[in-house]
């Protein structure tokens, strides 16, 4: 049994072969307990029809024979159609089995039924396992389960005291954890602040959910506060609070606190998860000098795969240091290490010159990846920044399941090169096409009509906007009206339209307002924006600067 067990874990099908060969000859082949372990070998090494010969000779299989047929040999195979049929066949099923088709289907991506089979298993009143919630649990990971997990929460209340307590740690951290990728924040909260026993875990999943959820001050805290109540953070724990610190450059210092204090206690020299973090948070915001230093300081050895190289690579390309994103692509290749798709990307966006980013797309192109949609929006992308509207195109309609970022790219490509008509044919298209446009989409029509002038065709876009598509237009839209209207000497429009859209005017489009009223000789006008434009900004001393000029010409 033992060798059996060690075919399994090895998944060594050949000497499992041998070791069934051996059984069948000393005529056990019928056994239970061996029928079972080879049923689970067999699985393990995803011999599927080996599996199901194993199974088929026990001459009196058992519950466990049954659960271990679903999970061996079709739950962890992908087959989940077959662990089905198989299930439904079973002359008798219990918490275990139910448990494990319920698994089988979360692990597999297949939220929706393994939800529908927790309710199936409620209607024949089996009771649901430990295991059984926390895998129903793992499968709410986003909002639209929310109900499903506050239902399941529900139960797990009623099948105990209805306090959550020490006994229950793993669920109440799955708890966490669900609330948190489902968005509620104020349930996660609740949930964790019940515990009577907080573990790394129940920390790490608070801190995960406010990082994850763009609240990065509020996860900063919970760190302060986890560490103030002597539970040490663990690799997670930092990873998830870096996450948080990247996406605000205003808590680069917080940032900085928390690397001087990992790295006096030497965890970082032991992550090369940690060190790629550091290079991503300093990136995000903009100290590309200390991403610099904690890459140099991984040496090769913690430099060995493409993650850490690809980290640099992306911060250099977000921090406009294109060319040394360039070098430090040829250095990894030179190591023998092979680019994946982000670091193509990434260095696609580095790219500002046409002979470099033609390169860079033949090796997108021998990985077969010109026409998946990152890769391929980001040709778009390069070749529009470096002039190539031939290419842009190209690029385009070589990308399959077109998405709207793709579209967005393809006609603001258009936008900038000032072609109004292909904008707007483009946008068009994208409709007809089953991609909805969104406010992106529109923002590149209208700047595209505020580069060619025409009024007539930016209202016309606008209310289409509004009207058809039922989006709420951003300050940017405003602004190339405001701009279009201002240039064509329809002043009075402008003033209009800035006092009764529905948002806040900014002292940029009042600016925009007064640069109008200066070409156009509107000195009454103009006296007024200016007091309106420096009412929101003191600091907006260029507003008397062009009214003094206003006067001065009149």
């Amino acid at each position: 049994m033992d060798l059996l067990r060690a075919c399994a874990s090895s998944r060594d099908l050949p000497q499992g072969k041998r070791l069934h060969a051996q059984i069948n000859s000393a005529g056990a082949g019928g056994d239970t307990i061996l029928g079972n372990l080879l049923v689970r070998m067999y699985g393990k090494c995803e011999a599927l029809d080996d599996a199901i010969a194993a199974f088929e000779s026990i001459e009196h299989p058992n519950v466990f024979s049954w659960s271990i047929l679903v999970t061996a040999t079709y739950g962890r195979c992908g087959s989940l159609d077959e662990a089905m049929a198989v299930f439904v066949g079973m002359p008798y099923r219990n918490g275990v089995t139910w448990g494990i088709l319920i698994g089988a289907h979360a692990q597999h991506g297949k939220a929706k039924e393994a939800l529908r089979l927790l309710k199936l298993m409620d209607c024949e009143g089996v009771r649901a396992m430990e295991n059984t919630f926390l895998t129903a649990l793992s499968a709410c990971s986003s909002a639209e389960f929310l109900e499903d997990g506050r239902r399941i929460h529900e139960r797990i209340a009623a099948a105990g005291s209805g306090v959550i307590d020490e006994s229950s740690t793993r669920l109440s951290n799955a708890l966490v954890t669900m609330y948190g990728k489902c968005g509620s924040l104020i349930d996660a909260e609740s949930v964790f602040n019940s515990l009577q026993c907080r573990t790394i875990v129940s920390w790490t999943s608070l801190i995960a959910a406010y990082a994850q959820h763009g609240f990065p001050r509020r996860a900063l805290q919970i760190f302060k506060q986890m560490d103030a109540e002597g539970t040490k953070p663990d690799e997670i724990a930092f990873l998830s609070v870096l996450e948080a610190v990247s996406n605000t450059p205003e808590l680069i210092e917080e940032g900085r606190r928390i690397h001087e204090e990992y790295d006096q206690s030497n965890r970082i020299h032991e992550s090369q998860s940690v060190e790629t973090a550091l290079i991503d948070m300093y990136g995000n915001c903009g100290s590309i000098e200390s991403a610099w230093r904690v890459f140099d300081r991984m040496g090769d050895e913690r430099r060995d795969d493409v993650i850490p190289w690809t980290s640099m690579i992306t911060a250099c390309a977000h921090q406009g240091h294109g060319d040394q994103a360039l070098l430090l692509l040829s250095r990894m290749e030179l190591q023998g290490i092979h680019p994946n798709q982000l670091t193509l990307v990434s260095a696609l966006d580095a790219c500002e010159d046409l002979r470099e980013g033609r390169k860079i797309h033949a090796a997108i192109a021998a990985k077969g990846l010109s026409s998946s949609v990152i890769p391929g929006t980001a040709l778009v992308n390069m070749y529009d920044r470096c002039g190539a509207p031939a290419s842009v195109r190209a690029a385009f309609e070589e990308i399959r399941g077109k998405n709207s970022i793709s579209w967005n790219a393809i006609i603001g490509a258009y936008a900038h090169q000032g072609d109004l008509r292909e904008s707007m044919d483009l946008l068009q298209r994208m409709d007809q096409e089953g991609v909805a446009p969104n406010v992106i989409s529109f923002t590149c029509v209208l700047f595209a009509c505020a580069h060619a002038g025409s009024i007539r065709e930016a209202r016309r876009q606008f209310h289409l906007m509004i009207g058809d598509y039922s989006i709420e237009p951003l300050e940017d839209n405003y602004g190339c009206l405001v701009d279009l209207l201002g240039r064509a000497g329809r002043l009075d429009r402008v003033e209009e339209l800035i006092q009764t859209m529905p948002i806040w005017p900014s002292p940029a489009q009042w600016m925009s307002l007064l640069g109008a009223c200066h070409i156009h000789g509107d000195v009454h006008r103009g006296v007024r924006t200016a007091q309106k434009a420096r009412s929101l900004d003191h600091g907006h001393s260029s507003a008397y600067v062009v009214m003094s000029n206003l006067c001065t010409v009149r």
